[in-house]
């Protein structure tokens, strides 16, 4: 069988059809501009630094996230499994509209110092294992993950503790959650375990920058 040709475009035709494919070009190259141009100033976040009472550390964090103190909200930084300690030489915490309708109650990076161990072995001997290593920006921790639950409610801690100049520091890392079984079916949503890893990462960067000042 023999196969019929295409009909050859008129000039005028083809440099339309030029012009529309060199359009649709640039539409979508700046559309993707947008996109990485809207990207960028998400991530440009104003940053605020931390400096404890005393000025033994401090810490830098966007300023998104909520500190708390005498005048917070009690519902920003209290929930029903603590991520933030009564004496926390300091706590920021994820404000909450940002997960509205979900099964998150609250999630924070604190600072404790642990007064009742006085020595490295007793600062670090009270963690529950397994107890890594890890280097937080140049300083070595020990570090511990736990999970907890209770009355419908759960917790997971990250936590890492050194022994600096006569005292216990420890940094944590706290997301608590309620049980979807505490709801009707479809009246809120799953805060999934990629959701965590998230806000775990947002607060992980928080956590990094953690620095002694003396």
């Amino acid at each position: 069988m023999k196969r019929h040709a295409g009909r050859p475009c008129s000039a005028r035709t083809c440099v339309a059809m030029k012009l529309l494919c060199i359009a649709l070009g640039l539409g979508l190259g700046f559309s993707g501009l947008g996109t990485k141009a809207q990207v960028a100033a998400n991530s440009k976040a104003v940053q605020r630094t931390f400096v404890s009472r005393d000025g033994s550390f401090r810490f830098k964090y966007p300023d998104w996230l909520i500190v708390c103190g005498k005048n917070t909200p009690k519902e920003t930084c209290l929930t029903y499994m603590p991520i933030c300690d009564d004496n926390a030489a300091a706590c920021v915490t994820y404000p909450t509209a940002r997960y509205e309708g979900y099964n998150l109650e609250g999630a924070a990076f604190s600072v404790n110092e642990l007064p009742q161990a006085r020595t490295q072995s007793e600062c670090v001997g009270s963690m529950p294992p397994p107890v890594h290593t890890e280097s937080v920006n140049g300083v070595e921790f020990s570090a511990s993950h736990q999970s907890s639950a209770g009355m419908g409610h759960g917790l997971s801690e990250h936590s890492y503790r050194t022994f600096h100049r006569g005292k216990c520091y420890e940094l944590a890392i706290r997301i608590a959650t309620a049980s979807l079984g505490g709801y009707l079916p479809g009246a809120i949503k799953e805060f999934t375990r990629e959701d965590e890893q998230a806000v775990w990462e947002n607060l992980e960067k928080v956590m990094s920058s953690f620095t002694f000042s003396k």
